[in-house]
C-alpha cells in the first residue's frame, strides 16, 4: 500500500502545468459534445449519440499515459454538470461521470494490451482492436449507468432497453470523434505529402457541401432523389478519401456523414426525417449507418495504408537488391550488360560504365562498346561476336583503352534468337582482369628468372617425388654427375649416390613420410656423390619439401667440396706445423731467459716470461683466424685474460668491431700486455678503487684517409710520478709500435692516472688497408 501511494505522489510530481491545462481544454470540449448529444434523444430519453465519450477516449489515446488520470477528473468534473443540466439527480450524476471516466481508461488499457503505441489506425488490425475495446467497455460500464437511471426513477423503462440504448450511443459517440483524434496526431507526428493534404483537403470540402445538399440540411425538396441521393453521392467521395488521403481524411470524411446524418434526424429533413419511419426505427438507423460507414472508411484507408506500406517496402527492397548488386559487381570488378539488337541499344550497369570508362547515361550502342576497344583487338572481338552469332560460345579476353590506359576485360555472353533464328538480343558479363593480366605476366617472369638462376647455377640442383624418382635435374646436375639429364629423369635418385647412402636412401624417403623424422632433409648434411664413370666425391646436400596440388616433392642441392676439403687439409697441416714450430721457438727463447744471469735475475725472468706468454697468446689467436687477422678486441681481452673478470665493471671496452692485420697483432699485443701488468702493479689496478678504459675509434681526415685511434686511460688508483728512466717496458708500449706501425705514441703521466694514446693510418693496421673502413657493433 505504501508502494502504490509512492507511485500515485511521483505520477502527481510528473505532471506539469501544460497537463493541467490541456485537462481544462478537454473538459470544455466534454461538455459542449455532451450538450450536443442531449439535443437529440432517443425515445427513452437517452442521447442517441454521446459524442462525448469520444473526446475522453481520443484524448486518452493520443495524450502521454501519465496524464490520464487528470483527464478522467476532467471527464468526471464535466459530466456532472451535464448531468444536471439534463435533469438528473447530483447522486445519478456522480454514477454517470464515474461510468464514463472508467469507461474511457477501459478503452485505453484494452488498446494498450491489444496494440502497439501510439495508436495510429494505419492498418486492419488497429481498427478492429479499436472497435472490440469500444464495444467490451461499453457493454461493461454502462449497465451502471441503466441502473443507475431506473433507480432514481428518471427512466420507467426496461432495464435491458436501456442498456441496450445507452451502449449504442456511446459507440458511435466515442467511433465519430476518437478516430479523428487519433488519426490527426498520427499526422502530426509524421505529416503526409504535401499533395495528398491539397488533394484530401479538396476533396473533403466537397464531401461536406454535397452532404449538407444530399441529407437535405439546405432545405432543398429532394424529391424521389430522397432514397438514393445519400448514397449515390456520399459513398464514392467516401471512399476517394479512404483509398487516396489515408486513415486521417477517411475518419474526418465519416465524421462528416455522421454530422449530416444527425443533423437530417434533427431538423426532421431527408431521409432519416421520414414520417413513415417510427422514432425508434429512425433513431436506430441514425446509429447504425453512421457506424458502419465509419467502419467502412476506416477499415478500408488501413487496407490501402497496408498495401501501401508492402508496395515500398518492397520498392525499398527491389532497391537494396540492386544497391547489393552493384556493389557485389563493384567488390568482383564484373559487370553486366544487355544488347537489344531491334533497338540498338546496350544497357550496361554501374560497374560495367566504370570498368570502361564511361559516365552513366552515356547512349550505348555496338559501335560505342567497340570504339573502347583497344585498336589491335577490335577486328579480333568483332570476329568473335560474329562467331557467336552462328553460335559459337562468346568467351573473351581483349583489352581496352581507358583514358590513356590499356585495361584487360574477359567476356562472356548468352545470345538471344527467335524462332527464325535471328538475333534478338545477348545478356552478359565484363569482368576487369587487368591485375589477373599483370599477376600473370608477374608469375612468368618470375618463372622465367628462377628457371635462369637454375640454369645457370654452378652446383646441381634436383627435384624428385615422394617415391624418389627424379623429375627434373639442371645443367649443372648432367655436367658434373657426366649425365645426360635424358639419362638421369625418370630413374630414383640413389643412382647419383656412393654406398653407404645408395642403399639406405629409399628407406630414409619412406620413413620420413611415415613419421616426419628428418635426417638430412631441413637440416643439411655431407654425403658422397657417384658419377657416372663410377668415382665419387664428397658434397654439401641441402633438401628441401614442398607440396603442389596435394603431391610432396623435394629439392636437393648439391655442392662438390672436393676442392675445399683439399684445402682444408693443406691449411691445417700447415697451421699445425706452424704453430708446433713457433711454439718451439718461444720455449727455446723462454729457457734462454730462465738461465740469464743478472743482478735481479728473478725478477727480469718473471718479465721476460710473462712478455714471451704475450707472444704465444698472440700466435694462438693468429693461428686460429688462419693468419688472416684478428678481432681488436679479442686481442685486447687475450692480453687481459688474467684480469677478465674486471671486464666491463673496472675495466671498460669501447670502440666498433674491427679486425687487425697478422702483422699488428704482436705489436699491439704485447703493448697491452705491459699497460696491463703496470695497472696491476703500480697503476689503477693495483687498489679496488682504480679504473681502465680502453677506447678506439676510425676518424677520416680532409682527405678523406682513414686513421685509427687507441687509447688507455686510467683514472682512481695511486698518484702516478712520471718514470726516472727509460727501460724494456717503455720501449714495448711506445718504441716498438713506432717502429713496426710507423705509429704515434704518446704517454702523459697526469697525476689523476696514466694515459697512453696510439694512432696510426689505418692501412697500416687494418685488414681494409686501401679502402673505406666499414665500421660494426661496439666490442663492449
Amino acid at each position: 500500500m505504501i508502494g502504490d501511494r509512492m507511485d500515485t505522489w511521483r505520477k502527481l510530481r510528473d505532471l506539469r502545468a501544460v497537463d493541467f491545462g490541456t485537462a481544462l481544454v478537454v473538459a470544455i470540449a466534454y461538455l459542449l459534445a455532451a450538450r450536443l448529444g442531449l439535443v437529440i434523444k432517443a425515445p427513452e430519453g437517452v442521447a442517441q449519440v454521446w459524442p462525448a465519450a469520444g473526446v475522453a477516449v481520443g484524448a486518452m489515446l493520443i495524450l502521454r499515459p501519465a496524464v490520464r488520470p487528470l483527464i478522467a477528473v476532467a471527464v468526471i468534473a464535466a459530466t456532472v454538470p451535464a448531468a444536471l443540466l439534463a435533469g438528473l439527480e447530483i447522486g445519478v450524476g456522480l454514477i454517470y461521470a464515474i461510468a464514463n471516466a472508467g469507461e474511457a481508461l477501459l478503452v485505453v488499457a484494452l488498446i494498450d494490451r491489444w496494440l502497439p503505441r501510439p495508436l495510429t489506425l494505419t492498418d486492419l488490425r488497429s481498427v478492429l482492436g479499436l472497435f472490440g475495446a469500444v464495444a467490451v467497455a461499453t457493454c461493461l460500464w454502462q449497465p451502471l449507468i441503466a441502473w443507475a437511471l431506473q433507480a432514481s426513477g428518471d427512466m420507467a423503462f426496461p432495464f435491458l432497453m436501456l442498456w441496450h440504448r445507452l451502449v449504442w450511443s456511446n459507440v458511435v459517440g466515442i467511433l465519430m470523434l476518437a478516430p479523428v483524434l487519433v488519426t490527426l496526431a498520427a499526422a502530426l507526428r509524421s505529416p503526409p505529402p504535401r499533395q495528398e493534404l491539397i488533394e484530401g483537403t479538396l476533396v473533403l470540402s466537397l464531401h461536406a457541401l454535397v452532404s449538407v445538399h444530399a441529407f437535405g440540411l439546405l432545405g432543398v425538396d429532394l424529391g424521389r432523389w430522397i432514397m438514393v441521393a445519400p448514397l449515390s453521392n456520399e459513398l464514392p467521395l467516401l471512399l476517394w478519401l479512404a483509398v487516396r488521403s489515408g486513415p486521417l481524411f477517411a475518419a474526418i470524411g465519416s465524421t462528416v456523414l455522421g454530422l449530416a446524418i444527425l443533423g437530417s434526424f434533427a431538423l426532421g429533413r431527408g431521409r432519416f426525417a421520414d414520417p413513415d419511419f417510427t422514432l425508434a426505427e429512425r433513431v436506430l438507423a441514425t446509429q447504425f449507418g453512421i457506424l458502419v460507414t465509419t467502419f467502412v472508411a476506416l477499415a478500408i484507408a488501413a487496407l490501402i495504408a497496408e498495401r501501401k506500406r508492402a508496395e515500398a517496402a518492397a520498392r525499398r527492397g527491389e532497391i537494396r537488391s540492386l544497391e547489393d548488386l552493384d556493389r557485389a559487381q563493384a567488390v568482383a570488378h564484373t559487370g553486366s550488360w544487355r544488347l537489344d539488337v531491334n533497338r540498338n541499344e546496350l544497357s550496361w550497369s554501374a560497374e560495367s560504365h566504370r570498368i570502361f570508362g564511361l559516365p552513366e547515361g552515356t547512349l550505348m550502342t555496338y559501335e560505342t562498346f567497340l570504339g573502347t576497344v583497344h585498336p589491335d583487338d577490335r577486328a579480333l572481338v568483332d570476329r568473335n561476336w560474329q562467331a557467336a552469332i552462328n553460335g559459337v560460345p562468346y568467351d573473351i579476353e581483349h583489352r581496352i583503352v581507358v583514358g590513356g590506359e590499356v585495361k584487360w576485360v574477359r567476356e562472356r555472353a548468352t545470345l538471344e534468337f527467335d524462332a527464325s533464328g535471328k538475333l534478338l538480343g545477348a545478356i552478359g558479363t565484363c569482368q576487369d582482369i587487368t591485375d589477373k593480366k599483370a599477376a600473370e605476366q608477374a608469375l612468368r617472369d618470375s618463372e622465367e628468372r628462377l628457371r635462369t638462376i637454375v640454369d645457370t647455377a654452378v652446383d646441381p640442383i634436383i627435384i624428385i617425388n615422394d617415391a624418389g624418382c627424379i623429375e627434373s635435374v639442371n645443367p649443372a646436375t648432367a655436367r658434373i654427375f657426366g649425365y645426360t639429364p635424358a639419362e638421369i629423369v625418370g630413374n630414383n635418385v640413389s643412382m647419383l649416390m656412393d654406398e653407404p647412402y645408395r642403399s639406405e636412401h629409399n628407406g630414409y624417403i619412406r620413413s620420413f613420410l611415415k613419421t616426419g623424422e628428418a635426417r638430412i632433409i631441413g637440416i643439411g648434411r655431407e654425403v658422397n656423390g657417384r658419377r657416372k664413370d663410377g668415382t665419387s666425391f664428397p658434397a654439401d646436400l641441402a633438401v628441401v619439401e614442398w607440396r603442389l596440388d596435394g603431391k610432396r616433392h623435394f629439392t636437393g642441392i648439391m655442392r662438390d667440396i672436393s676442392e675445399r676439403r683439399r684445402r682444408e687439409e693443406q691449411v691445417n697441416l700447415l697451421l699445425k706445423e706452424v704453430n708446433h714450430r713457433a711454439k718451439n721457438m718461444l720455449a727455446v727463447v723462454q729457457a734462454i731467459a730462465r738461465l740469464t744471469k743478472g743482478a735481479d735475475r728473478d725478477q727480469f725472468v718473471k718479465r721476460f716470461s710473462e712478455r714471451i706468454q704475450a707472444l704465444a697468446a698472440n700466435q694462438d689467436l693468429l693461428v686460429e683466424s688462419q693468419w688472416l687477422g684478428v678481432e681488436l678486441a679479442d686481442l685486447v681481452r687475450s692480453q687481459l685474460a688474467h684480469l677478465g673478470d674486471l671486464i666491463g665493471g673496472r675495466i671498460t671496452l669501447e670502440g666498433p668491431a674491427l679486425r687487425i692485420t697478422a702483422r699488428a697483432t704482436q705489436p699491439l699485443g704485447m703493448a697491452l700486455h705491459e699497460l696491463a701488468t703496470n695497472a696491476g702493479k703500480y697503476g689503477a689496478l693495483s687498489n679496488s678503487d682504480g679504473e681502465v678504459r680502453i677506447a678506439w675509434a676510425i676518424d677520416r681526415d680532409g682527405t678523406g684517409k682513414d686513421s685509427f685511434r687507441l687509447s688507455w686511460t686510467e683514472r682512481g688508483g695511486p698518484e702516478v710520478c712520471p718514470p726516472t728512466r727509460s727501460g724494456f717496458g717503455i720501449a714495448v708500449i711506445r718504441d716498438i709500435p713506432r717502429m713496426q706501425l710507423a705509429a704515434t705514441v704518446t704517454l702523459d703521466y697526469a697525476r689523476g692516472g696514466l694515459t697512453w694514446r696510439f694512432a696510426c693510418a689505418a692501412e697500416k693496421l687494418l685488414e681494409h688497408a686501401g679502402g673505406a673502413v666499414e665500421t660494426k657493433e661496439p666490442a663492449a
